[in-house]
């Protein structure tokens, strides 16, 4: 069996090069599916939301504090679940690309069973990872309490790397549960563990390649986008316009320097989303043997 970390991590602009629309769909989806989802979030914290939830809202009471807790309570619970919904049908459709590409219609977009279980995944796996980390800090505290004072700053390193390092495996080890419920039709989380025996530090390795990667295309591509706002709408002034328009108010050549930040901002997404969910769905097809 061959795996090539490289390969892996350059899957999604593969993807990009062969199905450009298909990427695109993919982002306008992500962008106008985030802008319903912050809609409905501040629809159901209700009237004044935004006040009591802002970064300036500083409560002075009591009641204050309980008023902003209760908002917070539906604000955060939409949130999560359009943050599950969203990312589970964005990274369906990837994986759809990579490991199923004739079902190409829709660009790969579908809501059905397959997003249902990716959801159902994400969740499972973000709870048993809290648990665990929860019960990796209170063993590390007290490690660090039995220690006692003089080797205390020693120990809490040490804990730090522990839990840093089990941290790192847990998550490469599992990190192809979703791309394996994906293509088996079937819930699948435990199973990672098996298929990537034997595979931690390739599979590491492409995980680090990715994100290096996806840090150079946002910056890239971060500095194309302002460099022409900034010479279209003639200025420093033109980024603040922009990111907060006033479409009521935009001269001709703000409206042009506002169509590149949006545009580019979609095209931008659309590589992020490639970049971030193709390799898992190639590795897996690789590592399981069953073929392109």
């Amino acid at each position: 069996m061959a795996f090539s970390a490289t390969d892996a991590a350059f899957e999604g602009f593969r993807l990009t090069r062969e199905k450009p629309l298909a990427v695109v769909g993919w982002a306008v989806f992500y962008v106008v599916a985030t802008a319903l989802a912050g809609a409905l979030m501040v629809m159901a914290a209700g009237p004044g939301a935004l006040e009591t939830l802002g970064p300036k809202a500083q409560p002075a009471t009591l009641a204050e504090a309980v008023k902003a807790l209760e908002a917070l309570v539906p604000f955060a619970a939409v949130g999560g679940l359009a943050w599950l919904l969203i990312g589970s049908v964005a990274k369906a459709a990837v994986y759809r690309a990579v490991l199923r590409p004739q079902d190409g219609r829709f660009a790969y977009l579908r809501l059905g069973a397959d997003e249902l279980r990716l959801m159902l995944v994400t969740l499972v796996l973000v709870l048993v990872g809290a648990v665990l980390l929860a019960g990796l800090v209170a063993a590390a505290g007290v490690a660090d309490g039995v220690a006692g004072p003089a080797a205390a700053g020693v120990v809490g390193v040490i804990g730090f790397l522990v839990i840093v390092a089990l941290g790192v495996v847990w998550s490469v080890r599992l990190s192809l549960a979703a791309a394996m419920t994906f293509a088996q039709k079937r819930v699948r989380i435990f199973q990672s563990w098996t298929l990537t025996r034997g595979w931690f530090w390739p599979l590491l390795g492409m995980y680090v390649l990715v994100a290096a990667l996806y840090v150079v295309v946002l910056l890239l591509g971060s500095t194309i986008i302002i460099a022409l706002v900034m010479i279209l709408g003639g200025g420093f002034h033109a980024l603040e316009a922009v990111s907060n328009p006033d479409l009521g108010d935009l001269g001709p050549g703000l409206w042009a320097a506002f169509a590149v930040y949006l545009l580019g901002n979609i095209v931008l997404a659309a590589l992020q989303l490639a970049i971030a969910y193709a390799p898992q769905a190639f590795a897996y097809r690789e590592l399981a043997g069953e073929g392109a």
